[in-house]
């Protein structure tokens, strides 16, 4: 569990294939495009 350490992060996208396991959630930055787990 590492989202409380994780500076200048905004937002996580979670979809349907990462509750089916299939891809990482996508981590957004501030600043910064799209960056996958």
């Amino acid at each position: 569990y590492d989202l409380p350490s994780m500076e200048e992060l905004s937002k996580v996208v979670i979809d349907e294939g990462l509750i089916n396991g299939e891809s990482d959630p996508i981590f957004i930055y501030e600043g910064e495009k799209k960056k996958r787990a």
